[in-house]
């Protein structure tokens, strides 16, 4: 929070209220959440599609 607090007071002199403040800090961690959850799941998705080929081409060779 310390991080974000010149951010945070620009906000509330624009006129937001606390709460609204709340809800764009709530949503922005939201985002990265879910962002980050769809990566992971892309990379084992292709991790479990491609192993035996990886490890073929990285260890064996």
């Amino acid at each position: 929070m310390r991080l974000r607090q010149r951010e945070i007071e620009t906000i509330t002199r624009i006129g937001c209220s606390r709460f609204a403040v709340l809800q764009l800090l709530v949503a922005e961690i939201v985002i990265v959440i879910i962002l980050s959850g769809l990566i992971v799941a892309v990379t084992v998705f292709c991790v479990d599609t491609y192993a035996s080929d990886l490890v073929r081409l990285l260890i064996i060779t």
